[in-house]
This record gives C-alpha cells, sequence and structure tokens, in this order.
C-alpha cells in the first residue's frame, strides 16, 4: 500500500453505492483506491447504513397512554418505536391469554424477546455456508424467553388513523425472531404512513407439542390484541 495514496482522516472522500445480486457494495470514483481507503470507505457507509436502518441517530423516550396503560417508547427522527409489548402471556403448552392491561409504565424501549429455538442453544457463526445467518440474523443479538409472546409496534410521527401493516415472520414454526433482517425495521413502511407491527409467537415443541397448534393460538390472540388496540 502506498500510504502517499491514503486521504486524511477529515477529508472526505466521495463514493457511491450500487447493488448487486442484492449485495450493497461500496465503489470508489477512483478504481486505483488503495485497499485501506476502501475498508475506511466501507466503513463509513456500514455506518450510514445503520443509521438509516434505525430511523437516524436522534433518539429520545416518549410516553404514549393506551387502553392497556401508559406505555414508554423511542422517539427516532422519522417515528416511534415500541419494543418488546407483550400482547398474551402463557403457561407451557397452554393457550394464550390476552393482556388486558399492565401496572405502571410499560417499557417498551429495551430489547424484544424471542420463542426458544435451534438458534438459541449453537453458535451461528460457525456453521459453514450458513446462508440463514449470513443473509438476515449476522451482526445483530437475540434474547429469548419462553413466555415470550411479544410484538414490536413502529408508527408515524403526528399522524391519526393510519393503516396497519402486521408482520408474521416465517419459519417453518421452526426459527425466525421479530427482528431479524430485512422485515425487522419497518421504517419503510413508516415512511409511508402506515404503523408496521411485527409478531412473535411460539416455536418448534413450544408451539405443536401434541398437535395442538399452540403457535397459530398465539398469532390469532395478536391480531385480535392489535385491532383493539391500535386505532
Amino acid at each position: 500500500i502506498n500510504m502517499k495514496e491514503l486521504p486524511s482522516e477529515e477529508e472526505e472522500i466521495p463514493f457511491r453505492i450500487k447493488t448487486y445480486k442484492k449485495k450493497e457494495l461500496a465503489c470508489m470514483y477512483n478504481p486505483n483506491i488503495t485497499p485501506r481507503c476502501a475498508i475506511r470507505i466501507f466503513t463509513k457507509w456500514i455506518k450510514i447504513n445503520k443509521e438509516n436502518r434505525h430511523g437516524g441517530s436522534a433518539m429520545q423516550e416518549i410516553l404514549l397512554e393506551t387502553g392497556c396503560g401508559t406505555v414508554k417508547g423511542t422517539e427516532r427522527e422519522e417515528d416511534i418505536l415500541f419494543r418488546g409489548i407483550s400482547y398474551a402471556t402463557a403457561e407451557r403448552f397452554s393457550y394464550p391469554v390476552p393482556v388486558l392491561h399492565w401496572n405502571g409504565i410499560y417499557d417498551a424501549t429495551g430489547k424484544e424477546k424471542n420463542c426458544p429455538q435451534y438458534d438459541t442453544f449453537r453458535e451461528e457463526a460457525r456453521d459453514a455456508d450458513n446462508f440463514y445467518y449470513e443473509e438476515f440474523r449476522k451482526g445483530d443479538t437475540f434474547l429469548y424467553e419462553e413466555n415470550a409472546l411479544q410484538l414490536n409496534i413502529q408508527i408515524p410521527k403526528n399522524k391519526k388513523k393510519c393503516p396497519v401493516l402486521v408482520f408474521i415472520h416465517g419459519g417453518g414454526h421452526e426459527n425466525g425472531t421479530l427482528e431479524e433482517m430485512p422485515y425487522g425495521d419497518g421504517l419503510a413502511y413508516t415512511r409511508r404512513g402506515l404503523v408496521y407491527v411485527s409478531v412473535g409467537y411460539r416455536l418448534n415443541v413450544f408451539s405443536l407439542y401434541e398437535s395442538e397448534n399452540y403457535g397459530l393460538y398465539d398469532q390469532i390472540e395478536a391480531i385480535r390484541w392489535i385491532h383493539k388496540n391500535i386505532e
């Protein structure tokens, strides 16, 4: 590497973003850019991309009155986010019971919980050619809890009576989480005036024990909760 070719840390480096086969690549206008400078550019692009994914860097807490009580969320630059709101509770191998009210202020600013699954008990990054990990989970952390009937809600700022889009993740009732990309953040929908809700539910043995399909009952209960509590 020719160190003289490297721009200073303060110097702005012009670059553009290209998409190739669903992979976003940072490309220099100068094809002769050195490897070290290319790494610096790509790091800068990652920072920009993360800020866009989370609605910008400006965030503050906000309180909202609901039919279930007061909930605390995160007001972002472009929308308001509530994470990990419990819509129901359930004993093991039992049907869900809806959450009707909570005492005090419900803190929906932390990390959401997900149902235990195969990925809970292994280190995914060690798997060779793990497409699912590389595309949807790499770079993120996930919390698991057996009673994790939760949902994330994103609402546009300064708008009322918006359409509601409900997303129920796939995974064959074996795996899946609320926050996996590309659907983990609904900023693209709130920018268009939609309320975006992603739903978590029980998986694998917790869902399908003795063919009771508890996970499907969870999804039905979540839709009922959304219909009752989101205007």
